[in-house]
């Protein structure tokens, strides 16, 4: 099966643009907002370092367990079997 690009006059993959990003809410931008304003943006000062600490905790935990499943996972072979 042989197609054309879309550059070159072909169908084009996606025909809507894409999301805008970063998506946030009103929240999270007086908070960004916040502590632009605030001059403390080191981890270990400020207003908003309880939610920092939280974020990496969570992230921490995903990342754990990532690690861990695909530790487990067994290898696939690379060639004939």
């Amino acid at each position: 099966m042989t197609s054309q690009l879309a550059l070159l006059g072909g169908r084009p993959v996606r025909t809507r643009p894409f999301p805008a990003w970063p998506v946030f809410r009103k929240a999270e931008g007086a908070r960004l907002l916040r502590t632009l304003r605030s001059g403390t943006w080191g981890r270990l000062q400020g207003d908003e370092v309880d939610i920092a600490r939280a974020f990496e905790k969570v992230y921490a935990h995903r990342a754990t367990l990532t690690a861990w499943d695909r530790a487990r996972r067994p290898r696939r072979r690379k060639g004939p079997a």
